[in-house]
């Protein structure tokens, strides 16, 4: 028997992600996601917990869900897509990952991902130059690997789900696995789309719909996910964890902090210092976001 993989958030399930895994099921293949707990890649609590997520993708098709481990899933694109990788290579039977995409082809992504693991001397001297001039790491990475691959799609290191298809692809040679990229080109609102559409919709317009209680919203609602969705839509509501998560921050010390991914630079000081007299999380995050530190960087470590 073989697999098709996805790894998937699903907050919400909705049209765009069904039309995805009806696709896959034409091909004759079994699916199998790996799929976010409770919290998503953006560091906040999803819409409805994993349990019902995973029936909701189970009753659209899927026919095995594995959870991806929270230190994952709410880690930077790479962490995340390495995580995932590492538990869908030792899964034999897995011999294809699939993942929406704004553009690009199986070999374009396999070319970008094979020239941004590369790192010889011109590279790494190259590299060094575009940080040395402000850029973060993973913009000078980009830099670089553009300037020295002048036939490589610009639009990989730059489109959301692209940024995040390169990244599995660059694990899947990091790890020698053998499954092989499927992309496929989302349909209807972008990734960051807040608007909702007719009936493809972006999972980030209904998480926005879903507190507007007016009857047409609900209506367009509706129109953009299967029934087990909207069904489970009334009363649905994120896990309320910012009080417990402002609690570990003041109490766990400096030292243990910084051990989380991408908390570096003494940045563990100063969220334990503006936490003392900020006891709002939101409030707390506006104080300490930067050029230099995002928003969806703070979130994930908290």
């Amino acid at each position: 028997m073989k697999f098709c993989a996805v790894v998937c958030e699903y907050n919400p399930f909705h049209n765009g992600h069904l039309h995805q895994l009806e696709q896959l099921k034409a091909r004759g293949e079994k699916l199998l996601l790996i799929m976010s707990g409770n919290f998503t890649q953006r560091g906040e609590a999803a819409v409805f917990d994993k349990y019902t997520r995973a029936r909701h993708a189970v009753l659209c098709g899927a026919d095995a869900v594995l959870e991806l481990p929270t230190a994952f899933a709410v880690g930077a694109a790479e962490t995340f897509a390495r995580g995932a990788l590492s538990i869908l290579a030792s899964i034999p039977a897995v011999k294809t990952l699939a993942f929406g995409c704004e553009s690009g082809s199986k070999e374009a992504f396999m070319q970008a991902a094979k020239a941004s693991s590369s790192e010889d001397k011109q590279f790494k001297a190259l590299l060094k130059e575009n940080m040395q001039g402000g850029a973060s790491y993973v913009k000078a990475r980009t830099q670089t690997v553009l300037a020295l691959n002048k036939d490589i799609d610009e639009a990989l290191f730059t489109s959301p789900n692209n940024i995040l298809g390169l990244e599995y692809c660059r694990a899947i040679l990091a790890l020698r696995a053998d499954i092989a990229p499927l992309p496929l080109p989302r349909v209807g609102g972008g990734y960051a789309d807040s608007e909702l559409k007719k009936n493809f919709s972006s999972a980030t317009a209904l998480r926005l719909a879903m507190n507007d209680p007016a009857r047409k919203t609900r209506r367009l609602i509706k129109k953009n996910v299967p029934a087990c969705v909207f069904e489970d839509l009334e009363g649905a509501q994120p896990i309320p964890f910012e009080r417990a998560a402002l609690a570990a921050l003041a109490l766990t010390p400096a030292e243990e902090i910084a051990l989380c991914p991408d908390c570096n630079e003494g940045l563990e000081n100063r969220l334990k210092a503006i936490v003392r007299s900020n006891p709002d999380y939101d409030e707390m995050l506006e104080k300490v976001v930067s050029k230099r530190y995002t928003l969806s960087r703070l979130k994930r470590i908290l």
